[in-house]
Protein backbone atom coordinates (compact mmCIF):
# COMPACT_ATOMS: atom_id res chain seq x y z
CA UNK A 1 0.00 0.00 0.00
CA UNK A 2 2.06 2.69 -1.36
CA UNK A 3 0.39 6.26 -1.76
CA UNK A 4 2.03 6.85 -5.52
CA UNK A 5 -0.40 4.10 -6.61
CA UNK A 6 -3.92 6.02 -4.92
CA UNK A 7 -6.50 5.65 -6.68
CA UNK A 8 -5.09 2.97 -9.53
CA UNK A 9 -6.81 0.60 -11.32
CA UNK A 10 -5.96 -2.12 -8.48
CA UNK A 11 -7.70 0.47 -6.05
CA UNK A 12 -11.09 0.18 -8.10
CA UNK A 13 -10.41 -4.22 -8.42
CA UNK A 14 -10.16 -3.81 -4.51
CA UNK A 15 -13.13 -2.10 -4.10
CA UNK A 16 -14.85 -4.45 -5.79
CA UNK A 17 -14.31 -7.19 -3.86
CA UNK A 18 -14.98 -5.39 -0.97
CA UNK A 19 -18.48 -4.36 -1.77
CA UNK A 20 -18.76 -7.89 -2.87
CA UNK A 21 -17.65 -9.54 0.19
CA UNK A 22 -20.32 -6.61 2.22
CA UNK A 23 -23.16 -7.84 -0.13
CA UNK A 24 -22.50 -11.29 1.13
CA UNK A 25 -23.05 -9.88 4.79
CA UNK A 26 -19.07 -9.88 6.19
CA UNK A 27 -18.10 -6.90 7.31
CA UNK A 28 -14.99 -5.84 5.94
CA UNK A 29 -11.79 -4.49 7.38
CA UNK A 30 -8.08 -3.87 6.12
CA UNK A 31 -5.12 -4.41 7.85
CA UNK A 32 -2.76 -1.33 5.84
CA UNK A 33 1.00 -2.89 5.32
CA UNK A 34 1.79 1.15 4.22
CA UNK A 35 5.01 2.45 3.07
CA UNK A 36 5.75 5.64 1.76
CA UNK A 37 4.26 9.26 3.37
CA UNK A 38 0.43 8.74 3.79
CA UNK A 39 0.82 12.43 5.05
CA UNK A 40 -2.90 11.29 7.18
CA UNK A 41 -4.61 10.52 3.65
CA UNK A 42 -5.10 6.80 4.66
CA UNK A 43 -8.53 7.31 5.40
CA UNK A 44 -9.26 8.78 2.16
CA UNK A 45 -8.16 5.08 1.07
CA UNK A 46 -10.06 3.64 3.25
CA UNK A 47 -12.92 5.39 2.24
CA UNK A 48 -12.86 4.46 -1.70
CA UNK A 49 -12.35 0.57 -0.64
CA UNK A 50 -15.21 1.37 1.74
CA UNK A 51 -13.41 -0.49 4.50
CA UNK A 52 -12.31 0.29 8.26
CA UNK A 53 -9.11 -0.47 9.76
CA UNK A 54 -8.64 -3.74 11.57
CA UNK A 55 -8.34 -1.95 14.96
CA UNK A 56 -11.91 -1.00 14.48
CA UNK A 57 -12.83 -4.80 14.09
CA UNK A 58 -15.30 -5.98 16.97
CA UNK A 59 -15.16 -9.51 17.55
CA UNK A 60 -18.68 -10.37 18.36
CA UNK A 61 -20.26 -8.64 15.55
CA UNK A 62 -21.30 -10.39 11.99
CA UNK A 63 -18.84 -12.03 10.18
CA UNK A 64 -16.00 -10.35 8.70
CA UNK A 65 -13.12 -10.19 5.77
CA UNK A 66 -9.66 -8.52 6.46
CA UNK A 67 -7.97 -7.30 3.36
CA UNK A 68 -4.26 -7.07 4.16
CA UNK A 69 -2.93 -4.79 1.65
CA UNK A 70 1.04 -5.44 1.32
CA UNK A 71 3.01 -2.91 -1.61
CA UNK A 72 3.73 -6.66 -2.93
CA UNK A 73 2.66 -9.38 -1.56
CA UNK A 74 3.14 -12.77 0.05
CA UNK A 75 6.25 -14.19 0.95
CA UNK A 76 8.05 -16.88 2.97
CA UNK A 77 9.20 -13.82 4.97
CA UNK A 78 7.46 -11.00 6.43
CA UNK A 79 8.94 -7.43 5.33
CA UNK A 80 7.67 -3.94 5.00
CA UNK A 81 6.09 -4.77 1.17
CA UNK A 82 5.38 -8.45 2.30
CA UNK A 83 2.90 -10.55 4.52
CA UNK A 84 2.81 -14.55 4.64
CA UNK A 85 0.95 -17.87 4.65
CA UNK A 86 1.39 -17.76 8.17
CA UNK A 87 0.08 -14.34 9.14
CA UNK A 88 -2.80 -15.47 7.37
CA UNK A 89 -4.12 -18.25 8.50
CA UNK A 90 -3.25 -16.49 12.09
CA UNK A 91 -6.05 -14.25 10.95
CA UNK A 92 -8.20 -16.74 10.37
CA UNK A 93 -8.53 -17.18 13.89
CA UNK A 94 -10.33 -13.69 14.25
CA UNK A 95 -12.16 -13.20 10.67
CA UNK A 96 -13.90 -15.73 8.42
CA UNK A 97 -12.36 -15.14 5.12
CA UNK A 98 -8.80 -13.33 4.90
CA UNK A 99 -8.24 -11.41 1.69
CA UNK A 100 -4.30 -10.48 0.28
CA UNK A 101 -3.20 -8.32 -2.85
CA UNK A 102 -0.50 -10.79 -4.44
CA UNK A 103 2.26 -9.38 -6.80
CA UNK A 104 4.95 -11.63 -5.35
CA UNK A 105 5.61 -13.82 -8.31
CA UNK A 106 9.12 -15.22 -9.84
CA UNK A 107 9.23 -13.81 -13.25
CA UNK A 108 11.35 -17.48 -14.15
CA UNK A 109 8.37 -19.53 -13.40
CA UNK A 110 5.00 -20.34 -14.24
CA UNK A 111 2.51 -17.43 -12.14
CA UNK A 112 0.34 -20.65 -12.08
CA UNK A 113 2.12 -23.30 -10.56
CA UNK A 114 3.67 -20.48 -8.14
CA UNK A 115 -0.40 -19.93 -7.14
CA UNK A 116 -1.08 -23.19 -6.75
CA UNK A 117 1.98 -23.67 -4.84
CA UNK A 118 0.92 -21.54 -2.50
CA UNK A 119 -2.52 -22.82 -2.34
CA UNK A 120 -1.22 -25.89 -1.15
CA UNK A 121 1.07 -24.99 1.18
CA UNK A 122 -1.75 -22.69 3.03
CA UNK A 123 -3.95 -25.80 2.94
CA UNK A 124 -1.21 -27.63 4.70
CA UNK A 125 -1.43 -25.39 7.46
CA UNK A 126 -5.17 -25.26 7.61
CA UNK A 127 -6.34 -22.63 5.63
CA UNK A 128 -8.52 -23.05 2.50
CA UNK A 129 -8.16 -20.38 -0.81
CA UNK A 130 -8.46 -19.49 -4.34
CA UNK A 131 -6.98 -17.10 -6.38
CA UNK A 132 -8.26 -14.17 -8.43
CA UNK A 133 -5.91 -14.56 -11.30
CA UNK A 134 -5.41 -11.54 -13.53
CA UNK A 135 -3.16 -8.46 -13.71
CA UNK A 136 -3.91 -8.16 -10.18
CA UNK A 137 -3.96 -11.25 -8.51
CA UNK A 138 -5.60 -11.71 -5.08
CA UNK A 139 -5.40 -14.46 -2.59
CA UNK A 140 -8.97 -15.49 -0.99
CA UNK A 141 -8.55 -17.67 2.19
CA UNK A 142 -11.01 -19.12 4.31
CA UNK A 143 -12.08 -22.19 7.21
CA UNK A 144 -13.24 -24.34 4.58
CA UNK A 145 -13.23 -24.94 1.15
CA UNK A 146 -17.28 -24.35 0.78
CA UNK A 147 -16.72 -21.15 2.56
CA UNK A 148 -14.42 -20.08 -0.02
CA UNK A 149 -16.52 -21.08 -2.90
CA UNK A 150 -19.21 -19.44 -1.66
CA UNK A 151 -17.58 -16.41 -1.84
CA UNK A 152 -16.11 -17.34 -5.25
CA UNK A 153 -19.91 -17.74 -6.54
CA UNK A 154 -20.82 -14.64 -5.59
CA UNK A 155 -18.29 -13.16 -7.31
CA UNK A 156 -19.69 -15.06 -10.02
CA UNK A 157 -23.13 -13.60 -9.33
CA UNK A 158 -21.54 -10.08 -10.68
CA UNK A 159 -20.55 -11.95 -14.12
CA UNK A 160 -16.79 -12.55 -12.80
CA UNK A 161 -15.73 -15.39 -15.28
CA UNK A 162 -15.05 -18.31 -13.85
CA UNK A 163 -11.96 -18.69 -15.90
CA UNK A 164 -10.02 -16.24 -13.22
CA UNK A 165 -10.38 -18.04 -10.39
CA UNK A 166 -8.03 -20.65 -9.66
CA UNK A 167 -8.37 -23.65 -6.95
CA UNK A 168 -5.92 -25.94 -5.68
CA UNK A 169 -7.38 -28.53 -7.73
CA UNK A 170 -6.95 -26.13 -11.07
CA UNK A 171 -10.16 -25.38 -11.70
Amino acid sequence: MNPEWFGDSYDIVKRFFCEALRSQGYATYIEPLPTGSWNGTEEQFYRLLGVEHVRCHLPDQRPSALFIDPDIGIAERASKKHTTLSRIVQELLKHQIVWVFDQSFSRSADPHEQMLAKLIQLRSMGGYGCYYDSHAKFLFVGHSQQEVGAVAENFFSYGLPRSRMLFPNGT
